[in-house]
């Protein structure tokens, strides 16, 4: 995550480059939460960052990751990272199943 210390992202860099997968503490706990309590998607949108609140809510509208990325003034990059982790947070298994939640979610005026 963006705000953890230099030392935990080298560590990061060093077990990927190994093989293995890493995740920081924060996402380690909120996997193992998910995996326990086996929550839904609906139970889940308030595990989502402002920022991927505001994606969700744009990709709700029918903007694509470019579209949401100028209107956002971020990179593309940034705006894929959103969605990946808002994919993962809500259980999602691709980014089609995204928009349709994204626009369910949407037109149920949340």
């Amino acid at each position: 995550m963006k705000q953890e210390p230099g030392e935990v992202l080298l560590t990061a860099i060093r077990e990927v480059l190994k093989g293995n997968v890493y995740l920081s503490k924060q996402m380690h706990e909120k996997l193992l939460k998910r995996i326990a309590g086996g929550s839904e998607p609906e139970q889940l949108i308030n595990t989502l960052t402002p920022s991927e609140f505001e994606v969700l809510h744009l990709i709700g509208q029918g903007h694509s990751s470019q579209e949401i990325a100028k209107l956002l003034c971020r990179s593309i990059k940034t705006i894929e990272t959103h969605r990946f982790n808002i994919r993962v947070k809500l259980n999602l298994k691709d980014g089609a199943d995204l928009i349709r939640y994204a626009t369910r979610w949407i037109s149920e005026e949340h």
